[in-house]
């Protein structure tokens, strides 16, 4: 055997004892070993830089998700959207659905997912974003979250949201098409109240209800400076007329009051003194208005439907309306009143308002809630509801 030999890496004639199995001298094996280590070193520094760029990039897809979730109000009402957010609502709803699809490809999302839940069991886990969810557990120390739950929340209200837009724009379409009678005031009438306001006695819908005597009524609105029939004033009426439960003709205006508006009402009711300025005084459109509650050829006057229709009445009555004084009187028209037969139909809510109503049970979103006309519509279309689930057709 040869007492020397050459390094099968750096060529160096060496000792032939100290070479490795491999032919490598001692310092090629340890300038080998410091390069092994140097490289080890750097692929745990690139696996870490590694991770926390994907724990950034899963932190940051995490939020624009819950960003999509809050903007759009997910697991919330409709109340107080616009026809405007219905269609943000649906975009957002899409891009949501759309980011979900990605989430296989986002390295450490379920890790992220899981920072933000308040608890997590190998059955289900509670995000302090989207609320309790299901999981899955797959290995010893493994539990998997199945994401396509939320797409499944978030399409059902994408639905809920796309019935609220074509409810809101048969709504607009059916305010649209209304025919408006017109209005020549009395210019020589006089103010006139009543001396006696009866309470008004309102009737129940009910299985038997004959729906031919619903096959014309009338919807009263009126908008007011306050809420006191005897010192406040009328600043806008509307009547209108439903024939076989589709709106068809209103008389309807703007009233002048003679002490001006009030500010705590303009904020509900948004009317303005722009609005009024030229409108009539109560006197000068009351008989109109009464006339047109009356159905001269009809065996008996139509019903007359109101939301908590004994405000409307008592304001009506109390600036000079005979039509309903008399009826009230004589018992010769049926009163029915909306916020009380809801009540009854729809008992499991909290919030009985026109506006918390048309919301929920019509699914419309108004933008004008408080103008009589738009109030008379939804009154009109809530009774309509309530007799199809009490009457049936």
């Amino acid at each position: 055997m040869a007492l020397f030999a050459q390094c099968a890496q750096c060529g160096k004639k060496k000792l032939a004892l100290t070479l490795d199995g491999d032919g490598i001298c001692p310092s090629c094996q340890s300038a080998n070993n410091q390069r092994r280590l140097q490289q080890e070193q750097e692929e745990r520094e690139q696996a870490a830089k590694q991770r926390e760029e994907d724990l950034s990039k899963a932190a940051a897809f995490y939020n624009e998700l819950v960003q999509l979730w809050k903007r759009a109000g997910y697991d919330q009402s409709l109340n107080d959207k616009t026809i405007e957010d219905a269609y943000s609502a649906i975009a957002d709803c899409d891009k949501f659905i759309s980011l979900l699809h990605q989430i296989p490809e986002i390295n450490c999302f379920q890790e992220i997912f899981a920072q933000h839940c308040s608890y997590l069991t190998g059955s289900e886990c509670r995000s302090e974003d989207f609320g309790k969810m299901s999981t899955e557990k797959v290995g010893d120390d493994t539990i998997k979250i199945d994401f396509a739950q939320l797409e499944t929340r978030s399409q059902r209200y994408r639905d809920k949201v796309e019935k609220a837009i074509e409810a809101t724009n048969a709504f607009n379409d059916a305010l649209a098409q209304i025919v408006h009678v017109d209005i020549v005031p009395d210019l020589t009438a006089v103010p006139k109240s009543a001396s006696t306001i009866l309470p008004v006695q309102t009737t129940n819908i009910t299985a038997k209800t004959s729906l031919n005597k619903l096959s014309v009524f009338y919807v009263i609105d009126v908008e007011t400076t306050g809420l006191n029939p005897i010192i406040d004033e009328i600043i806008q009426i509307t009547a209108l007329r439903f024939l076989n439960f589709e709106p068809v003709e209103t008389f309807t205006t703007y009233v002048k009051p003679r002490n001006g508006l009030n500010p705590k009402a303009q904020k509900i009711n948004g009317i303005t003194e722009k609005d009024v300025e030229n409108a009539p005084y109560i006197e000068q459109v009351i008989r109109l208005f009464d006339a047109f509650l009356s159905e001269p050829h009809a065996k008996k006057e139509p019903p007359i439907v109101g939301h908590k229709i004994s405000f409307d009445y008592q304001f009506l009555t109390a600036h000079g309306s005979t039509a309903l004084s008399v009826a009230m009187a004589l018992n010769s028209r049926k009163f029915y009143d909306t916020l009380e037969l809801s009540k009854r139909e729809y008992s499991y809510r909290s919030v009985f308002t026109l506006e918390a109503l048309t919301e929920n049970i019509l699914n419309v979103l108004r933008s004008d809630a408080h103008d009589s006309l738009s109030d008379a519509l939804a009154t009109g279309l809530l009774f309509k509801q309530i007799c199809k689930n009490r009457i049936g057709f």
